[in-house]
């Protein structure tokens, strides 16, 4: 604070790129300014990013600096000058001397930010890194407010029930994190702030989440959801965020399946991608409603628009159009949640704990990063497409056959100088590289996105080699990996017996079209997707189950069930 009524906010940026040489830091803001071209030749750029940024600074008072060392990064540093309305904490524990706090949380980060907060806020507080520990500090009740480590959750919570504590608990959560909770527990979004935290200690917002984690408040194992998208993995990725709601859920891959689909089931939500070839999206939802002449289910269906277009506007064109509500690409799990909790109907909305099935798993969030991949932020990837590694693989499958597809989507769209087209495919590639980590793929994918939407020809025509090049090399990756991590894994004789008692139990569930059992019958054969002599098999039958293609599914069933051989007697 430099007086009473004025403080300075300073935030520093570090990276760990090139860096700069000292005869290069005198200009670096100054207008089309570009260094080391050589080195940059592949970098797109005008120079003027810098030079926004320290204007925009200085017309509000501020400082930027910067320090580098050239070959290992530069820091930048912003400093604003700000006015303050008073002197009063944003952030206030009441009786702070009756709120002891038991802190159970192993992950060094957010340890760290949890413990200054706590002594920010002036709570006496007790850290623990073991069960046992734990256990004990539970047992003393001599704390009641308990903020836990998500992914200890499920170690704890067998015993935990038998505590019959009274304490509050908060659970520690990661960003994308999916979570099953009692509507008693509630999420708190690491890395830690005192907000919610003091609003938690405080007893404000009862039993709602703080932050981003994928807080599943509810199951809806009756309702029933449509998902409309081109690319298998995309279809895929929303597939997995819904899995932890059991519902029934359908998978189209065009605007005339989704059609169909809606004439032969009544559902609750539809999801619809806003960019398909042949019939888009706002074409799609428009057929949809025009049935609404017949029955008025057309007229009121809601449906959700799914774009990676998140640009300012989009939104209120879509609910013009007609849809009902917008969720933007990749998916951020708490609007998911809250738009399920908006439009599925309150009386199929249970509570996860009450209806859990016995015996049926919960699904976990994989913290452990088992794959390196050059080209894609897997740790990103796996938290954008749910956080469960087996569910990563699956759809890093789909996008490596997708992939092969759009290298030649994109080629004959060239050839053919068909340019909206050629937008569509590159759209699609943008959204789905972004929801598996191919950060610099999908950056990529949205220039040329750009340049076909202003009509720049020329752009494209120079640039698009370069993209499928790329994207084959990612693809090359993608393939290597997947082979290293199946390895010769192959199916023993004493997993024959329980593959086919999962595909057996699979075909029942979709010939009578329970749902519950179908979701519950596909995770057991999730096991099987890496094995190498029937893997490809199983990944195939659970595409045809997610694509609503059942009778397909089954005869592949019976085909495989009669390949497998049982173990000997």
């Amino acid at each position: 604070m430099t007086n009473d009524k004025t403080v300075c906010l300073t935030m520093e940026v570090t990276d760990s790129g090139k860096g700069m040489k000292p005869e290069e830091m005198r200009n670096m803001f100054d207008e089309f300014i570009r260094f080391d071209l050589v080195s940059n030749k592949g970098i797109e750029g005008t120079g003027l990013g810098l030079a926004i940024t320290r204007n925009l600074v200085k017309a509000m008072g501020g400082e930027i600096d910067a320090l580098s060392e050239y070959g290992r990064g530069s820091t930048f540093t912003i400093s604003l000058p700000q006015e303050t309305r008073s002197g009063q904490k944003l952030a206030v524990v009441e009786k702070p001397e009756e709120k002891n706090v038991l802190i159970y949380e192993r992950r060094e980060i957010y340890v760290n930010s949890i413990v200054s907060t706590m002594e920010n806020l002036g709570v006496d507080y007790k850290l623990v890194s073991t069960s046992s520990e734990f256990y004990d500090c539970l047992l003393s009740k001599k704390y009641p407010f308990v903020f836990l480590s998500s992914t200890l959750y499920e170690h704890v919570k067998k015993e935990y029930s038998g505590f019959k504590s009274k304490a509050k608990f908060a659970l520690i959560a990661e960003f994308g994190e999916a979570i099953i909770a009692e509507r008693s527990i509630s999420i708190i979004t690491a890395p830690i702030f005192s907000i919610p935290v003091a609003n938690f200690l405080n007893g404000v917002s009862g039993n709602s989440s703080f932050g981003v984690g994928a807080i599943t408040r509810f199951i809806m194992p009756e309702a029933k959801v449509l998902i409309v998208d081109d690319i298998t993995s995309n279809l895929k990725v929303a597939a997995g965020l819904l899995s932890p709601y059991r519902a029934e859920v359908r998978l189209c891959k065009s605007g005339m399946e989704a059609i169909e689909a809606v004439k032969s089931m009544r559902f609750d939500v539809v999801f619809m991608d806003h960019m398909m070839p042949d019939m888009n999206g706002i074409e799609t939802l428009s057929r949809i409603r025009e049935l609404g002449s017949e029955d008025p289910y057309y007229k009121n269906i809601p449906v959700v628009a799914l774009t990676a277009d998140a640009v300012f506007g989009t939104r209120e064109m879509l609910l013009k159009k007609g849809f009902n509500d917008f969720l933007s690409k990749p998916i951020d799990t708490l609007k998911l949640n809250g738009i399920l909790e908006r439009w599925i109907p309150k009386e199929k909305q249970k509570d996860p704990v009450e209806n859990n099935p016995a015996g049926s798993a919960v699904p976990e969030y994989d913290s452990e990063i088992k794959i390196v991949i050059n080209g894609l932020n897997v740790k990103k990837g796996l938290t954008l497409t749910g956080g469960r590694m087996k569910n990563y693989i699956d759809i890093l499958h789909s996008f490596s056959r997708d992939g092969i597809e759009k290298i030649q989507q994109l080629k004959e769209c060239l050839e053919t100088n068909n340019l909206p087209l050629y937008v569509i495919y590159v759209h699609a590639l943008k959204s789905a590289s972004a929801i598996i980590g191919a950060e610099k793929l999908s950056g990529a994918a949205e220039e040329l996105e750009k340049a076909g939407r202003l009509g720049n020809s020329a752009f494209i025509h120079a640039h698009s080699a370069a993209l499928t090049s790329d994207l084959e090399t990612l693809l090359h990756e993608i393939n290597a990996a997947l082979s290293k991590e199946a390895g010769e894994t192959r199916v023993s004789f004493t997993d024959r017996e329980l593959l086919k008692t999962g595909l057996s139990a699979l075909k029942t569930a979709l010939t009578t079209y329970n749902s519950l059992e179908i979701n519950s019958s596909a995770d057991l054969l999730r096991s099987f997707t890496q094995a190498s002599d029937v893997g490809d098999s199983v990944r195939t039958i659970l595409e045809k189950k997610l694509t609503g293609e059942y009778d397909e599914a089954i005869s592949m069933i019976d085909t495989l069930i009669q390949s497998v051989q049982l173990p000997p007697v």
